[in-house]
Formats: C-alpha cells, structure tokens, sequence
C-alpha cells in the first residue's frame, strides 16, 4: 500500500509539471480608456452632427447680418399689351364739343430693364433677430457639449464593463488551469483505487461547466466591444482588446456640486432667455421701421419687337423712395403670440424646478451609492482573499488524502462566488464615479 500511495504522488507530480509547462499566455497590446475617449471624440457621428448643428447656426448669424447689407436686384420685363386700354376724352380737345371720344394710348410691346436696391435704415425686427441668432450659437455649442458629455459616459461605462468582464474571464481562465490539475490528479487517484468514478465524474462535470462559462464570457464581451466601437465610431469588425482591471481603484476627489452650473440647467435657463428674446422679437412689431428704394431702368415701347435695332428708343427713368412703415393694428395677432411664449417662459420655470430637484436626487443617490460600493470593495476584496486561501488549503488537503473531494468543490464554489462578487463590486463603484461626475458636470475629467 505504501508503494503504491509512492507510485500516486510520483503520477500526480509529473502531472502537475506537465500542465504547468504547457500553460503559458501570451501578452496582447490593449487600447486604453483615454485612446476610446480621443477617438470616440473624433470620430462618433452623433458628435460630428453636433458640430454640424453649431456651424449651421454660425451661418444662421450670417444670414440674418445679410440683412442689414443692400439688396440689390437687376429686373427685366416685356409686356405684350394684347388690347389697349380705352380711355374716354371731352370732345373738346379734338373739336367736337359736347361729345366723349374713346381713345387709346400706348403700344402693343413695353421692355423695361433696371436695377432696384433697398437699403434697411431701421428695424427693430432685424436686431431682435440678430440676438435670437447669436445666442442659438450658444445654445448649440452647449447641445454639442451635451452630446460629448453623454458620449463619454456610454464609452466609459462600455469600456469598464468590457474590461471587468475580461478579468473575470481571466480569472476563470486561471480557475480552469487549477481545475485541470486537480482533474488530472482525480484521474490518477481514480485509476489507482483511491476514489470512487463518480468523484472523477463529478471533477469532469465541474471543469465542463467552467468551459461553458468562459464560453459565455468570450461572447457576452464580444458584445461589450462590439457596443464599444459604435459608441468609439470604429469599424465594427477592426480589433480591438481590453486590458483587465486593476485591482487598485484610483484615487477620486469628489468633484463640486451646484445644479445651477449643470448642463442641464444650463440650456434649460438659456432656453429660457431665448424666449425672452423672442417676445421682445414679436413686440419689435410694434415699432415703426424705415427703408429706402432706388430704382433706375430704361424703358422701350413699340409697336414691333425690334427693341435692339439702329430705331430703337430707349427712355431713362429712375426714382428714390422713402417708407416707413408704421403698424397700427393686427387683430391682437402679436399680443396672443407674446402670451404664448410668456405660458412658455412659466412652463421652462417649472422644468428648472423640477430638473434641479431631480438633479440634487441624482447626486445624493450617486454619494450613496459611491460610499456603499467602496465599503462593499473592501469586504469582497478580503472575502476573495480568505477563499482563496481556504481554496489552496483545501486543494492542498485533498491532495494529500486530507479531505474529500465535496469539501474541494465547496471551496471551489466558494471561491468563484467570493470573485463574482468582486468583480460585481469593483464596476459598481466605477459607475458610480462615472455618474457622480456626469451628474456634477464633471465626466470630461475621465479624459485627463
């Protein structure tokens, strides 16, 4: 019996040396969070159509500067005059008094060709415009920062679960080339009487479940990557990998809070003062404007279409005009309209109300959760650490004939649940940083 328990030791050794040599992994270069923000940045169309909504409310301004500029119009007409318009006259101017003499002026074909310019002096319309149009930059500027804000969050909070579920992966990996020794060694105790069949049997069944669950993990995070690269704007089938996730979380500096100095409120109080501008836009109605008109042209009147030849008489005429326009009355048409925008301005006060509240809700809920989750890393991060060595204790003991294998394969579950459990914690509490800084207005700072 003793040589023979010799003869098992000697199996399970070379056995053991075996796998060892044959496991070896090969280091693969990884893109970093910062690459995927930069690129994403770069490259996402949501982004580069926010940067387009900005440059076309840029030329938004110039359209409305147009215009303030002379308009100037080159103009040409021909006029067929298929009967003339009968005119009645005293008789007198042709000798026949007491009689009316119908009488017909004018020639059948009338070319006229000028240039009309009109020159704004005043309107309050324009310049209410001009405001209007200036400030929608803004406003689309802040749109556009919104829209890379949101952007770097779905790539952060895609990248961090891409990552943690590569660890685990990685984790289980290692898992596996433990379990492939044990399995071995099982087999060897097995063939040589010292367990029963349905132990080995049970030690297969475990490493198969382990197979099927990094099986799972390599497609849940060709998922990840996959969502990853349409948030980045990248190629969906280029080749990308990401580094497993460090087991030391970086220093965070809770950021400062004021709900006014968000996003959020920010477009929703500038949303506010266009609407404002917008009244003083209907209002501007009232006020009279002024304008100027030139116009200088020839004119030709015939009775042929020869209007180019040596015969050709053509007649200068020009003018200047002055008008001003004065509004009296629409029909309350800008009164209602000012109402409108006035219900629109109480209703966006509402929204500042209930956005700010719903804002100070978020940052509170995002402490909570940062707090608990840092708490909650540290005990699953001595959970893991104490079953793991009750693991390699308890592998130690079976080997040696110590302990059965039920005892093994519950501290083997033991250990998997207890970095499970970690690997839940560790992105919980990179979710929470990343919604405490997106709620602050502080998720840029992921760049640095």
């Amino acid at each position: 019996m003793k040589i023979k328990s010799i003869l098992l030791n000697t199996a399970i050794f070379f056995a053991t040396l075996s796998l060892l040599q044959n496991n070896t992994a090969q280091a693969q270069s990884s893109i970093s969070l910062t690459d995927c923000l930069s690129y994403g940045l770069a490259h996402n169309p949501g982004v580069e159509k926010s940067a387009l909504e900005t440059q076309r409310s840029e030329s938004r301004v110039d359209e409305v500067y147009s215009g303030f500029y002379p308009q100037i119009k080159a103009n040409a007409s021909l006029n067929d005059n298929l009967k003339l318009q009968t005119s009645i006259l005293p008789g007198e101017i042709f000798g026949q008094p007491g009689q009316m003499i119908p009488v017909q002026f004018g020639t059948q074909y009338n070319m006229t060709a000028g240039i009309d310019v009109n020159q704004v002096l005043f309107d309050p319309g324009l310049l209410s415009g001009l405001k209007i149009a200036n400030q929608s930059i803004e406003v689309s500027e802040m749109s556009e920062e919104f829209t890379q804000e949101q952007l770097l969050f779905n790539i952060a909070q895609s990248y961090y679960s891409a990552q943690i579920t590569a660890t685990r992966k990685k984790i289980i990996e290692g898992n596996l080339k433990n379990l492939d020794t044990l399995v071995m060694i099982t087999k060897v105790k097995y063939e040589n009487d010292f367990i029963l069949k349905t132990d080995y049997d049970r030690m297969t069944i475990n490493k198969s479940n382990l197979e099927t669950e990094i099986s799972t993990l390599e497609l849940n995070l060709e998922k990840q990557l996959r969502l990853l690269k349409y948030y980045c704007g990248m190629p969906i089938d280029s080749a990308i990998s990401v580094g497993s996730a460090t087991d030391e979380i970086e220093a965070f500096e809770l950021p400062e809070y004021n709900s006014a100095s968000t996003l959020d409120m920010r477009l929703l109080m500038m949303q506010k003062e266009l609407y404002t501008m917008n009244i003083s836009l209907v209002r501007s109605g009232y006020i009279p404007s002024l304008s100027l008109r030139f116009r200088y042209a020839y004119q030709a009147m015939r009775n042929d279409m020869k209007f180019f030849g040596n015969s050709a008489e053509w007649y200068p005429m020009s003018y200047l005009t002055l008008n001003l326009s004065v509004p009296i009355f629409d029909g309350f048409a800008k009164h209602r309209k000012v109402q409108q925008l006035q219900i629109d301005i109480m209703k966006n006060e509402l929204d500042q109300k209930s956005t700010s509240a719903y804002l100070d809700m978020q940052y509170q809920n995002a402490l909570s959760d940062l707090s608990i989750n840092n708490k909650s890393l540290e005990i699953q991060k001595k959970n893991m650490a104490l079953a793991a060595d009750v693991y390699r204790m308890t592998k130690i003991q079976y080997e040696l004939n110590m302990s059965s294998l039920a005892d093994l394969m519950n501290a083997e579950n033991t250990l998997k649940d207890a970095q499970s459990n970690y690997m839940a914690a560790l992105i919980r509490i990179k979710i929470a940083q990343l919604e405490l800084l997106k709620t602050t207005g502080n998720i840029k700072s992921v760049l640095q």
